[in-house]
């Protein structure tokens, strides 16, 4: 539920990475790493410790090559493992919802919940001059200040089907603090960011329960190929000389939900 939400962040941070303008010859090079050897995911433990995520970064072997690879400047980045419903900013979606996922070549029907989360991310700069480490905080607000980066895409699947689900950053007023530290010659920039999150919790149904008949069965059911739930479509029929189609979808209590619409349903 929560790595996609990583890797939506993890994509974000890549295109700041590749519009950078190098200000200063350490910025140079930091422009000419990897993305992965720039900016760097720390476990979420050492969050609010910068001098943790320092040396966790300078415990791995970034490069290959002898000698230190713990090379500055870098961003390094931790996401909180707590993450909160955020019920302020929109409803939760506790109630399931019939769908069908866009992509699906078979129209399934699947039930889908959505929650609404908070989720706090934590940006560390590090750098061995001020002006280095200035301008990558200067131009990270930038980026998120330009109303085009306020949102990004998190990868999900369900069924074999891949979509994408938005996360937004809650404000674009990201604020930089200076750390102070023992070490000589090391900037350390810090800036919180919530990052407000949507993410789908999609169901199938059992592999004892009543289903359409277009998964395909192994021991249970493959999670690549998953049965949706049983639906009776589609029903015609005017009122007053205007058709109506009528969609019949059966309920997890046996029941039959109607729904009407004056164009028929897929």
């Amino acid at each position: 539920m929560f790595d996609e939400t990583k890797v939506g962040f993890g994509r974000y941070l890549g295109r700041f990475h590749a519009q950078l303008v190098p200000t200063t010859r350490a910025l140079e090079e930091f422009c000419r790493r990897d993305v992965a050897r720039a900016i760097a995911w720390t476990p979420a433990r050492v969050l609010d410790s910068a001098d943790d995520m320092l040396s966790q970064w300078r415990s791995n072997d970034n490069s290959g090559l002898p000698g230190t690879s713990a090379t500055l400047p870098v961003i390094l980045v931790a996401i909180s493992r707590e993450p909160s419903l955020s019920p302020d900013w929109q409803l939760q979606g506790g109630m399931p919802t019939d769908v069908t996922l866009p992509e699906d070549p078979k129209a399934r029907v699947f039930r889908m919940r959505q929650a609404q989360l908070d989720v706090r991310a934590q940006i560390v700069i590090f750098a061995s001059d001020d002006p280095t480490a200035r301008s990558l905080g200067i131009q990270y607000q930038m980026w998120v200040a330009d109303f085009a980066n306020r949102r990004f895409d998190c990868p999900y699947q369900f069924s074999g089907i891949r979509f994408d689900y938005p996360c937004m950053i809650e404000t674009p007023d990201i604020l930089f603090q200076s750390v102070p530290s023992d070490q000589k010659n090391l900037v350390i920039l810090v800036a919180d960011v919530t990052l407000r999150a949507t993410v789908p919790l999609l169901q199938s149904p059992g592999f004892a329960a009543a289903n359409d008949g277009q998964g395909v069965p192994s021991d249970g059911f493959t999670p690549d190929d998953l049965p949706g739930f049983r639906t009776l479509r589609m029903i015609t029929q005017n009122e007053t000389g205007v058709p109506v189609h009528i969609l019949l979808t059966e309920q997890p209590d046996g029941t039959v939900a109607e729904t009407k619409s004056a164009v028929p349903f897929p």
